[in-house]
């Protein structure tokens, strides 16, 4: 049972009734199989709770295009670095989602399983090991950049792509956070032929 279930269809505002077609539009169109509504037909992830605030759901949707959709990332980059929050996070739905999107743009099941594991995956180019361990720095230490580790990634990423990463991963953290206030963990069963990375904590 979802914590919190679609209101009756009578009492939906004008954002409301839109909801679930911008969500689907937003990220569900892209990966065929996704599940991402209950047996109750609510919704899952982090947009569950946006019934509930209404007032928020553009903001919602303008930040995170803004922050996820950054042009100065490659999809491998911005996959890695919801990858590096996942190897922070514990976040089950959004790692059965995001198992099956970084798939298709292009990382190996091994690649992934190394990324949210908090293991650099083996194979990448060097912006993206760079984005992947800048993310991973910034998700998991929650504490002032080391100047080592900003000019290290600064000298290959520029300052600009530095400061996107940061508004990457606080995007990401922030999807992370909303769906787990909506869910105790349950995440669909897989179909086939879909993928759930599964940590080794041995890399942590």
């Amino acid at each position: 049972m979802s914590r919190f279930p679609k209101p009756s269809p009578e009492s939906l505002t004008p954002e409301q009734q839109d909801l679930e077609a911008r969500v689907f539009d937003f990220e569900f169109s892209k990966i065929p199989g996704l599940v991402w509504k209950d047996e109750n037909d609510s919704l899952m992830g982090p947009y569950a709770s946006l019934y509930y605030t209404p007032e928020l759901i553009d903001s919602w949707f303008n930040l995170a295009n803004a922050f996820v959709f950054q042009k100065c990332f490659t999809m491998k980059e911005r996959e890695l670095g919801c990858l590096a929050v996942l190897a922070a996070c514990d976040c089950p739905f959004v790692l059965y989602a995001h198992s099956q999107i970084a798939r298709k743009v292009g990382f190996s099941e091994l690649q992934i399983k190394q990324a949210v594991s908090g293991k650099c995956p083996d194979g990448l180019e060097e912006p993206e090991a760079v984005v992947y361990k800048l993310a991973l720095k910034l998700a998991k230490s929650r504490a002032p950049l080391p100047d080592e580790d900003f000019q290290a990634a600064e000298s290959v990423l520029g300052k600009g792509k530095v400061a996107s990463v940061g508004h990457l991963v606080a995007a990401y953290i922030y999807v992370t956070m909303m769906t787990n206030i909506g869910s105790a963990g349950s995440v669909p069963a897989l179909k086939d032929g879909q993928f759930l990375a599964k940590k080794d904590i041995t890399s942590e």
